[in-house]
């Protein structure tokens, strides 16, 4: 069940996550948060999980998975920052309001 919630997972950040990267209006430094992942690799806690397959596999697979997430996350977020979305403008009409039921003709 968990590997299954996570390739789901994995499907819908991987393409928003390249397209993230790919664009010009993403800073640089955002950008250095996919590094993370290849330093991760020679940190001693993951070279213990090596030893293990099937462990070092689901760690680094799971280490992959949070930093696409934050990644997107810090990008949505700057992305809202840096362009708010517009609210139209509503006009407000005066008047007697009521309401007519499907019953009532």
């Amino acid at each position: 069940m968990l590997g299954m919630l996570r390739i789901r997972w994995l499907i819908t950040l991987l393409p928003r996550s390249i397209k993230y990267f790919l664009s010009e209006k993403v800073p640089f430094y955002y950008k250095l948060i996919l590094l993370f992942p290849i330093f991760w690799e020679f940190t001693p806690l993951a070279r213990i999980t090596n030893l293990l397959p099937i462990l070092g596999l689901l760690d680094e697979f799971t280490i992959i998975l949070l930093t696409l997430a934050l990644f997107t996350w810090l990008v949505g977020r700057y992305q809202v920052r840096k362009h708010p979305p517009t609210i139209p403008k509503v006009e407000i009409i005066e008047g007697e309001y009521y309401v007519k039921d499907k019953l009532s003709k």
